[in-house]
């Protein structure tokens, strides 16, 4: 498995993870959406921004996983959603499932560069070259800060010979 999957926005992670107060906002936020579930378990807004702090903040990818799967059930036209199942997929190392909702996702959000850098990290993982520079290229084309920027910067400007080689 290529080491780019551990690396893909993780210096802002970690630089979250180090504040107090950023920390305490994400309990609160965590604490707040389960809540809502135990009210709505239903309520696909919460169980899709859990499954997203479940993943990116608290690193529960099977918590994560599971709420990600029950928003996209209860969403599946939803391509938010999706993009929070296919990135926790991607997470797991579930490429071909990841890559298929997240296309989706791409096309009907196609604004929004962080889907477009998950679409792209999930290619390169799947040795789709000019896919994941393509994805990449569009992401930064949106000049708009997202997590990842930087290994989006760095994939979508490595050479042909070098974008795969692992640890890059």
């Amino acid at each position: 498995m290529k080491s780019c999957q551990k690396m893909a926005g993780r210096s802002r992670l970690d630089a979250d993870r180090n504040d107090p107060k950023r920390t305490g906002q994400l309990r609160r936020a965590r604490a707040t959406y389960e809540k809502l579930l135990e009210i709505n378990p239903n309520f696909v807004i919460a169980l899709n921004n859990l499954a997203y702090l479940y993943s990116e903040q608290f690193n529960l990818l099977d918590k994560a996983f599971e709420a990600a799967r029950k928003a996209r059930d209860l969403a599946p036209n939803d391509p938010s959603s999706s993009d929070t199942l296919g990135w926790i997929l991607f997470k797991r190392g579930d490429y071909s499932w990841a890559v298929s909702l997240l296309q989706a996702s791409a096309e009907r959000m196609s604004e929004q560069p962080e889907v477009l850098f998950h679409l792209g990290m999930t290619y390169y993982m799947m040795n789709e070259e000019v896919r994941a520079r393509n994805a990449f290229t569009r992401a930064l084309a949106a000049n708009k800060e997202f997590p990842g920027k930087e290994e989006a910067r760095k994939r979508a400007g490595a050479s042909d010979s070098g974008l795969y080689q692992s640890g890059n």
